[in-house]
């Protein structure tokens, strides 16, 4: 049995198509856990609205979306366990797609998504999938397809994944959680379908300005300290001063100056100058150095970053 997990927090607008979607879908044999996390709008009413057996309701007092996942890991009674955020859409063989690929020595699968506003495009499915080891996916969280490798929601898990890893009550916990669970892992399958439409409503923005935001960085540190394969921390290095720069267009974009001066200073801690980077990506990082505002406006002129 499969256990969906969704975390509702004042969602109302939205939490009728999510639920919709699920109920809906091809594969029957899942149970639906609604994890209301204290909404203070009509949420926890329309999931009582449903009366269908697969589905229950769990209220809880506001302690954030990590938690919601947490007591919804906790409760569930499947052999595999996925999550869905309340506002967001799923293909309705989302569950029969991703179950078929399960074997012995895999750990979870992971599907492509795509963004939507008002409603998502029709989707052209294909066979195409991939094997992956823990190594191997590793990788890919620094790779093009970084994203959809980070995120939790477009994937089916084993749920013993979980036994000894928790959700943490922390801005970005996607991050700071998805390396525990591919350490976990022993093999992952991706397939190419974009059975997963992701919102993008518009306070979705807000999310990249708030202060918290900068404590994204710990998690590169964090991941430095477990993983230790060399090609990996070059990766990771990589990644960390990108995220540096990014935070810094973003600050500056909002006029975040407070902020806008600490992730500069923050790049000047953690730049190694002695590090043997290709010329374009030694250019980029000097110029950032000497022309912090000027980079900055370039890169959004050229809108380099998405959804910011």
């Amino acid at each position: 049995m499969i256990s969906v997990i969704v975390p509702v927090y004042n969602s109302s607008k939205y939490l009728r198509d999510c639920i919709d979607s699920i109920l809906n879908q091809c594969y029957e044999n899942f149970e639906l856990l609604l994890i209301d996390d204290g909404s203070s709008d009509n949420s926890l009413d329309i999931c009582k609205e449903y009366k269908d057996k697969r589905i229950k309701v769990i209220k809880l007092h506001h302690k954030g979306v990590a938690n919601a996942r947490n007591v919804g890991v906790r409760n569930s009674k499947g052999e595999f366990i996925c999550f869905i955020d309340s506002d967001d859409i799923i293909e309705k063989n989302y569950l029969s797609q991703m179950i078929q690929y399960f074997s012995e020595d895999i750990s979870y699968v992971e599907c492509d998504f795509d963004y939507f506003i008002q409603s998502p495009k029709k989707i052209k499915l294909n066979n195409e999938s991939n094997i992956y080891d823990k190594k191997d996916i590793l990788y890919r969280l620094y790779s093009n397809n970084g994203l959809r490798t980070s995120i939790i929601v477009n994937k089916l898990y084993r749920k013993s994944i979980f036994k000894n890893i928790i959700f943490e009550n922390k801005c970005n916990e996607d991050e700071y959680i998805i390396h525990k669970i591919i350490l976990n892992s022993n093999k992952i399958i991706t397939i190419e379908n974009k059975l997963y439409h992701y919102r993008i409503r518009k306070n979705s923005r807000q999310r990249y300005i708030t202060k918290d935001r900068i404590n994204i960085i710990d998690v590169f540190d964090e991941r430095a300290k477990i993983i230790k394969d060399e090609h990996f921390q070059l990766l990771n290095y990589r990644a960390k001063l990108d995220e540096i720069i990014y935070l810094y267009c973003v600050f500056t974009k909002y006029k975040k100056v407070n902020e806008s001066k600490k992730i500069y200073k923050l790049f000047i801690k953690n730049y190694n100058y002695n590090y043997k980077f290709n010329f374009k990506r030694k250019l980029k990082y000097r110029l950032f150095i000497n022309y912090p505002n000027m980079f900055a406006r370039i890169s959004l002129i050229k809108k380099q970053y998405k959804y910011i």
